[in-house]
């Protein structure tokens, strides 16, 4: 039983690593070309036109902050924050897209994720995907260990081993 848990322990951090990881790529991606990322988000015409300037500013910083403070918080043992931090981003990553599934823009354009920049059609799949992200990562949550110091974190992965 303590191995069954150890591996669902692992499989968990390395979900809340993962999500973290894109978060950073895809804001560090997106930097490199705001100008296309404003465009892609313009064009999705969700949100209201005189945001557009700052949006993608506000999305990057927020995938960069959020990925990067998770990613130092699984240093320090807070797995359960970084995990719920991380879902709660794509939880708005996925209201978005089912706006645009209910809205679709005129034409496809892409997703603004920064990984592709294929047309989209189809935004059900889009949110679905990143629904299905969030609520993983909420099940993470809750099969990692509660900590609020790196040394009680230490013990209770020590326990599990």
């Amino acid at each position: 039983m303590v191995a069954v848990k150890k591996i669902i322990v692992r499989l968990a951090q390395g979900s809340v690593l993962a999500a973290a990881i894109v978060l950073v790529t895809a804001a560090t991606l997106k930097v490199q070309n705001p100008a296309t990322f404003r465009d892609t988000l313009a064009a999705h015409q969700v949100l209201p036109p005189p945001t557009w300037d700052a949006a993608p500013w506000i999305i990057i910083a927020l995938e960069l902050v959020i990925g990067t403070w998770s990613l130092w918080a699984t240093t320090r043992g807070f797995w359960r924050h970084a995990a719920r931090t991380t879902s709660a981003l794509f939880i708005c990553f996925a209201v978005y897209a089912t706006a645009l599934a209910l809205k679709p823009p005129p034409t496809p354009v892409p997703c603004g994720c920064a990984f592709s920049a294929a047309p989209v059609d189809n935004w059900v799949p889009i949110a679905l995907q990143n629904g299905l992200i969030a609520i993983a990562l909420l099940f993470c949550s809750f099969a990692l260990p509660q900590s609020n110091s790196p040394q009680r974190h230490n013990q209770t992965l020590l326990a599990a081993n």
